[in-house]
């Protein structure tokens, strides 16, 4: 004859060790979403995808199908590079603000046209506070009129 060990104390025992201890503060499993200077500058990113409030394609933004605009962070500045020009600005980082202060550009001319369009189409989508957060291991910009910036990290600077 089998013997049958009551499993009901030992699944009680189980769910015991599981859970919080009563008054701890729950924790998010998955910080994905958490942005710090480490992460942004952990590599380059290139554009993925931008759209505007209305969920429109920001098409100033991808004068290049071949060579989308990159994003380079470092020692508190923001650099991006695709456009005509290169822009560059300090940035801070708090939880999931990143303030973008005002930025300098090179001054090349490219005959106008879209490589210049993309220039000041992100100058205007970098300027202020903007929401930061890692979504899927993309880097999501949002404006607070509701663009949206989604860069993926990319193999250079």
């Amino acid at each position: 004859m089998r013997t049958v060990i009551p499993l009901l104390p030992l699944l009680f025992a189980l769910a015991a060790c599981a859970s919080p201890p009563p008054g701890a503060a729950a924790t998010d499993p998955d910080p994905a979403g958490a942005v710090d200077a480490q992460a942004l500058g952990a590599h380059g990113w290139r554009l993925a995808s931008a759209t505007d409030a209305g969920g429109r394609r920001i098409d100033a933004l991808f004068p290049d199908a071949a060579a989308p605009l990159r994003f380079a962070f470092a020692d508190g500045r923001i650099a991006v590079s695709g456009g005509c020009n290169r822009l560059s600005a300090a940035y801070t980082l708090d939880g999931g603000t990143l303030q973008v202060g005002p930025a300098a550009q090179t001054k090349m001319f490219c005959g106008g046209g879209a490589l210049m369009a993309a220039d000041e189409a992100v100058a205007a989508r970098l300027q202020g506070a903007l929401s930061a957060s890692l979504q899927d291991g993309r880097l999501v910009l949002s404006t607070a009129d509701g663009d949206r910036l989604v860069l993926e990290a990319a193999a250079g600077p």
